[in-house]
């Protein structure tokens, strides 16, 4: 999103006595949505009727003014570019351990533990109003940089 990285921030805290661990995470790519086809994909509006979290007064969001979303699908050619990169994965080689809540499986935690699935679910999100930029909401990994992009280059070009 175009921000400063938080390189040293870890270090900082743990010289102010914090303790650190890692959790099991993986961040989905960001792409440029004009790079996307999506007469490709399934759009998915918002909700006709919005309901908020809480039951305070807080206005809600009028229905009009929502941005639609898209659901599409990987393949077995990512799949097979994603499996060359597991051994290089911090889950996969053990750096990383199972602990802390998740709210979706790595990708290639998906692509390992259901071998007989030939697609997984992706959803295509924007990420805000005045951005290009699009969330790809099922595609978290902690694979090695080049293998997520030689992914993602297969997979939009499908």
């Amino acid at each position: 999103m175009a921000e400063k990285a938080s390189t040293g921030i870890t270090e900082q805290l743990v010289s102010l006595g914090f303790e650190s661990d890692r959790l099991k995470t993986g961040t989905p790519p960001r792409v440029d949505g004009r790079s996307l086809d999506y007469s490709k994909m399934e759009i998915q509006e918002g909700d006709t009727e919005i309901s908020g979290f809480s039951f305070t007064d807080t206005p809600k969001l009028d229905p009009k003014k929502q941005r639609c979303c898209w659901i599409t699908y990987t393949n077995t050619k990512v799949h097979d570019k994603l499996r060359t990169g597991f051994d290089r994965s911090p889950m996969y080689a053990g750096r990383i351990d199972g602990v802390g809540p998740r709210y979706c499986p790595s990708i290639e935690d998906k692509i390992n533990r259901f071998a007989d699935r030939e697609r997984h679910q992706i959803f295509v999100e924007p990420e805000g109003w005045n951005t290009v930029e699009i969330y790809v909401n099922g595609f978290s990994t902690s694979l090695p940089e080049e293998v997520q992009h030689e992914a993602i280059k297969i997979y939009t070009r499908f």
